[in-house]
């Protein structure tokens, strides 16, 4: 936290969702040392559209979207930046590779 912020009434600056659709021979992560990461982490695909929806009315400025995901993902991701539904929040889409 930057020197001299009140801790208060301070929206999070970042909002991290992990989602994991495959679970087989997923570690059970209930261990205390897995925690923080648990309490973040979504089982399931996400349902796009809804979560730009959700962000889109908590953020009326400028939101960065970075995907290091497999090419039918980040299309899906750019397309929702670049749509019109949500005009009082720009998206930016980046696209991370690290191969």
């Amino acid at each position: 936290m930057p020197w001299g912020c009140k801790q208060e009434n301070i929206p999070d600056y970042l909002n991290l969702q992990l989602f994991v659709s495959q679970t087989d021979g997923f570690q059970n992560i209930s261990e205390e040392r897995y925690r923080p990461l648990s309490s973040r982490l979504l089982i399931g695909r996400p349902r796009w559209r809804l979560l730009f929806e959700e962000i889109g009315k908590t953020n009326k400025a400028w939101v960065w979207v970075f995907c290091c995901g497999p090419k039918g993902i980040s299309r899906t991701l750019h397309r929702l930046c670049n749509s019109d539904h949500y005009s009082a929040t720009t998206f930016e889409f980046n696209k991370e590779s690290f191969s």
